[in-house]
């Protein structure tokens, strides 16, 4: 686990992270937290954002413990107070249209995945190198649009393990936050609850036009992190249950079989960054993809971002509305071949710090600076008779900045066995790598007619995409163990 969250305190006289121009002294410094419906200037998406970091390292007493104190220590009135200020953050009547990102040059990926610390981290990591910009949907539920039953502020002691997972993938995403690499943004729904409506509406009544059967898939992609969150639930139910448990799957084993099975599941969690080490009284343990396909185009659309995704069942989705047959498909099917023909490279299990290192090294800087050509161009709307020849040119250009790019693989591949040799590795599966990978692309175009009528009516600027024209599946090509 990174421990650069640690330093996320500002200094008095350095600029406010804010983006206003003043000193943190004479800006955010003092800004204390107030309740929900006292009004206040929150400020713009990256200002909230280092604001609820700063909060919850002082809630959680960060700066004086350490990581493994949280997990033991965590208590019902510091979970009340993170949601608390979430619910000050971004409250019912936030105009998030006015605070949203516009379309631009930059290279920009809406991240609709699985909504889990451990994944969202790794896909990050991933793209870092081949994209500008990395949106994703904030994991935090919003107390302002939760019933009473299911309210973290009525009922705090439900959300203690999904809040610790939360605060852990935040907490080591913050120095990218603050870099602008990483965007966090609400579900727009949170906001606009006719908005949210009409998005959830148009999915049911798309799965029943498509048939779509996805559950089975869905949860066939998600075991990993069912069992997991089994295994850290187990480990902290009673000692008599434990045994009861071990027994009841064989029978046969004698006291001294039971005794370390229960003191191994105890230490896995001891040495497990995402399991509470409390006892178990009821968990609510979410696994989501930040948001429905609708509300992701919605997003996607009026911020000019690409959608990217690691599961095989939202990529099959996006198919599911794509104008496959249009002559836009057509027209850029060159590139979309050369996309699908090349081997790209991707990090993987690597620290947030190294990557981040690369990044600011200019590692891959030429081949994300044709990919953001392409984004410019796919997206702005060419002229037809141009476009089959910019597919062609742009596909022999990627072709070669792939190429090129080899050089800046081998730097990195040595910076890697640097950075292996100063860190403590448990293990050959916990090596870091750099590993090979396809990229599905999809650039006919994805769009919902509804999603557009509903940008006219609610961003009101001219500039935004009328469909979303580029969306990528990543898939790594691991070695068989």
């Amino acid at each position: 686990m990174d421990s650069q969250y640690q330093t996320m305190k500002f200094g008095r006289n350095e600029p406010c992270p804010c983006g206003s121009g003043k000193k943190y002294k004479r800006c955010c410094l003092n800004l204390d937290y107030a309740p929900p419906g006292v009004d206040s200037n929150r400020g713009s998406l990256l200002k909230r954002s280092l604001l609820l970091i700063d909060w919850i390292q002082d809630i959680l007493g960060l700066r004086k413990r350490d990581w493994t104190e949280v997990k033991r220590l965590l208590t019902d009135d510091q979970v009340r107070q993170i949601y608390q200020v979430v619910s000050y953050l971004w409250p019912r009547d936030t105009n998030l249209p006015a605070l949203l990102p516009t379309p631009s040059a930059k290279l920009r990926g809406l991240f609709l995945g699985t909504q889990r610390p451990e994944n969202i981290l790794a896909n990050v990591l991933r793209y870092s190198l081949y994209s500008d910009e990395i949106v994703i949907i904030s994991p935090f539920v919003n107390p302002n649009c939760i019933i009473e039953k299911y309210n973290p502020l009525a009922h705090p002691e439900l959300y203690k393990s999904d809040l610790l997972k939360i605060v852990l993938m935040l907490l080591q995403l913050a120095p990218w936050i603050k870099d602008g690499i990483v965007v966090l943004i609400p579900n727009p729904g949170d906001s606009d609850y006719s908005l949210q409506k009409t998005a959830w509406s148009s999915a049911r009544a798309r799965w029943r036009r498509n048939h779509y059967e996805g559950y089975a898939e869905y949860s066939k992609e998600m075991e990993s992190f069912f069992k997991q969150d089994f295994e850290r639930a187990l480990a902290r139910t009673p000692q008599s249950y434990l045994e009861h448990s071990i027994r009841r799957f064989d029978p046969q084993f004698d006291d001294e079989t039971v005794a370390n099975m229960i003191t191994l599941i105890r230490e896995r969690a001891r040495g497990d960054p995402l399991a509470l080490e409390q006892p178990l009284a009821g968990d609510i343990n979410m696994i989501t993809t930040g948001t429905n396909l609708e509300m992701g185009l919605y997003i996607a659309q009026a911020i000019g971002a690409y959608l990217f995704t690691n599961l095989r069942v939202r990529w099959n989705e996006i198919l599911s509305v794509s104008n496959d047959s249009s002559d836009e498909a057509s027209v850029w099917s060159p590139l979309t071949q050369a996309f699908q023909q090349l081997n790209f490279k991707f990090l993987d299990g690597v620290s947030m710090a190294f990557a981040r290192n690369m990044r600011e090294r200019g590692r891959l800087e030429q081949l994300r600076s044709v990919l953001r050509r392409i984004w410019a161009e796919i997206g702005g709307n060419p002229d037809p008779n141009q476009s089959q020849r910019l597919a062609r040119d742009f596909g022999d250009e990627l072709k070669q900045r792939v190429a090129e790019s080899e050089a800046d693989w081998e730097k990195i591949d040595q910076a890697l066995l640097k950075w292996a040799g100063t860190t403590a590795v448990t293990s050959l599966a916990a090596l870091p790598t750099i590993q090979p990978g396809n990229l599905s692309v999809n650039m006919a175009g994805t769009s919902i007619a509804l999603i557009t009528e509903l940008l006219i009516t609610r961003v009101k600027r001219r500039r935004f995409y009328k469909s979303v024209p580029l969306s990528v599946l990543l898939e790594l090509k691991r070695k068989a163990s």
